[in-house]
This record gives C-alpha cells, structure tokens and sequence, in this order.
C-alpha cells in the first residue's frame, strides 16, 4: 500500500517512511556557484560553476572566471567603432550581425588642384585617431575660381556717384563701367553734368531755351518826367522774364536830356548809382552826365544794367557763363581751398577759381 504522506513508495510491512540521505544539504551556494546535481526534497548535493561560455569571436572579452572557466562575458566596440567624424558604416562585429556601426576611413578626397590656389584641410577621426586629410582647394589672394581654376582678380570699380542708368533727354553725362574683383562686369552708369547748349536746368529736367532779349540800351526802369521813350520786354533763355524797361530818346518842350533824365533848365547832376568810368567789356550800360549848377561837364559816368548773351552779371562784371559758381566750388574744392570761403569768392565771382 502507499501512505499519501509519505516521501516515496515503499513496501507495506517494511519501510514506514524515506528521508534524504545526509549529502543532500545544500539549499545555497556562494557567487559564482550555483546549486547542481540531483537533488532530494529540494536540496542538492553540491555547488557548481554555471555553463562556460566561448569566447570565439575578436572581440569577445571574459568578464567571469570559475574555476578557471569562463562563465561570463561580453562584446567590446573595436577602435574604428567610436568617435567617428568622417560618417559610419554597418558593420559585423561579431557582437550580433550589423548591430554596430563603423567609421569611415579617412582618405584624401582631393590629389590634384589648379595653378595659383592652395589646398584645404579638415580633422577627421576614423576611430583609429585623427588624420588631417584635403577636403577640397581654393584660389589664393589676389585670385578667383573660374571654369575649374584660378583666374587673378581685377580692379573693382564701383562707379561711386554714378547712379544714372541712362543719360537723361537733352542732358550731358559722363558714364562709368562698373566692375567688380572677380572680372563680373555690370551695366554702363551715368552721372549728370549739365544740359547740351540750348537747354536749362528746370525742375531736374533740361528744357530747351527761350529767345533771350537783354533789352541792349534799355536801362530805364520807367520814362522819366517829360522823355519821349520807347519800351521793350526782357526776356532770359531760362524763360523768365525781367520786366519791361525804357529808353529815352528825347525830351519834351520845355526840357532838356541830361544823361537818362529830362530836367527843366539846368540843375547839377551827381549821377549817383553811376560808379564806372568805362563800360566792362561784354556789357550794357546806360550813362550819365556829371554837370554842376553851370551846366558844365564834370564827368561821364556809367552803369551796368546787362551783359551781352554768353555772360552772366556778376557785380560790375561781365564774366562768361562758363565760369559758374558750381563748377568753381569743384575747382576750389578739388584744389583744397576752405568750403566756406570758396563758396563765399564764387557768389562774388564764379570765375575766382578755374
């Protein structure tokens, strides 16, 4: 019979129960070992070290000994496995097929460069440390790449103060060609420089000139008291108008013609206004007769009240219209006269510095 209790089976009449013989004692086993062998009633005879491991691979590495066996161990990246700046690759390294990856060798990407430049570098590191290697080439100073070479620069030219890109209806331009280092031309520019002879400034534009009519001879601002006059409208070739002036020609009953005046009998003239004892070349002028109580002649004088076309007024001088103010301020500046002092002499005479 068998006892529901009992360990084992056993033979009725013989046996009334089986206990586990004394080297089954081990119920632990200190690292590495671990518990082996049979066992009885959940505790074995003796400690054993785990299952070897092999170590077949280049960069397999034992991390546990037992008993002179391995029973542990582990896969170590290779050099070529860290630190990569040159990109990576999958690669087998015997730790699991490409669970890893690998760098890229360094190698020279370049082995040629054209005449006049220079090659270029950069670090790489292929795990096995860092290389300099050429990445490339590029033009030395004074030298610029074109069709795959060097090609040496020109001479940049801005075209400072030109902003024109065509030369305005009527006008006179000086151009100028832009270029820059790198032999890129740019378009032609322009700069204004005044307006073709016929035409005047107005507005930024040049228009074309009116007929001038100085009014030679006429210097009277009004027929004086008892004249006979005649009367005739100025006109400048920039089309504006200078007023309508007078020329005596006689004097009525009863006067008499002194100079541009018609008196009763005969009063002394001073003549004021009537500074010049000539007239200036290339002007008009109106004159007057000094005479004294007596009626005698003291002196002839004259004023300017116009200058001949092709000249400006300046003062009492004629000067010609070649000499402006703006081109004597850029002769003076240029000469490296005083700004202020320059623009002061040319308002008083615009051929002070040509």
């Amino acid at each position: 019979a068998v006892v529901a209790a009992s360990r084992c089976p056993f033979l009725a009449g013989y046996y009334t129960e089986c206990k586990c013989l004394s080297q089954f004692n081990k119920t632990s086993c200190t690292a590495p070992y671990v518990l082996g062998g049979t066992s009885c009633d959940g505790k074995y005879e003796k400690c054993i070290c785990p299952a070897t491991v092999s170590l077949t691979f280049a960069n397999d590495k034992c991390t546990q000994y037992c008993d002179g066996k391995c029973i542990k161990k582990s896969c170590t990246p290779t050099a070529n496995q860290s630190n990569c700046t040159n990109g990576t690759q999958n690669c087998d390294n015997r730790c699991g097929q490409n669970t890893r990856k690998c760098c890229v060798a360094c190698i020279h990407k370049i082995t040629s460069k054209p005449a006049n430049s220079s090659y270029t570098y950069s670090s790489c590191n292929d795990g096995s440390g860092s290389h300099q290697i050429q990445t490339g080439w590029k033009c030395n100073p004074g030298y610029h790449e074109k069709n795959g070479g060097c090609e040496k620069d020109c001479i940049a030219n801005t075209c400072s103060g030109y902003t024109l890109s065509a030369c305005p209806a009527n006008a006179n331009c000086s151009s100028c060609s832009k270029q820059t280092t790198t032999c890129g031309g740019g378009a032609t520019m322009y700069k204004k420089t005044g307006c073709k002879s016929g035409y005047h400034e107005s507005g930024g534009n040049c228009v074309k000139d009116c007929t001038a009519n100085a009014c030679s001879g006429y210097s009277l601002s009004s027929c004086p008291t008892g004249g006979n006059c005649t009367s005739c409208s100025k006109q400048t070739t920039t089309c504006t108008g200078g007023g309508t002036v007078y020329k005596l020609y006689s004097c009525k009953s009863g006067y008499t013609m002194s100079g541009n005046t018609c008196k009763k009998g005969c009063t002394p003239t001073s003549c004021i206004g009537f500074s010049l004892s000539m007239c200036p070349p290339h002007g008009y002028c109106s004159s007057c007769t000094q005479r004294d109580a007596n009626c005698n002649i003291i002196a002839v004088k004259h004023k300017l009240f116009a200058c001949q076309p092709g000249y400006n007024q300046v003062g009492n001088t004629c000067a010609s219209q070649s000499c402006g103010i703006t081109q004597c301020e850029a002769v003076c500046t240029r000469n490296g006269v005083g700004l202020s002092y320059c623009q002061a002499q040319c308002r008083a005479n615009p051929c002070a510095y040509q």
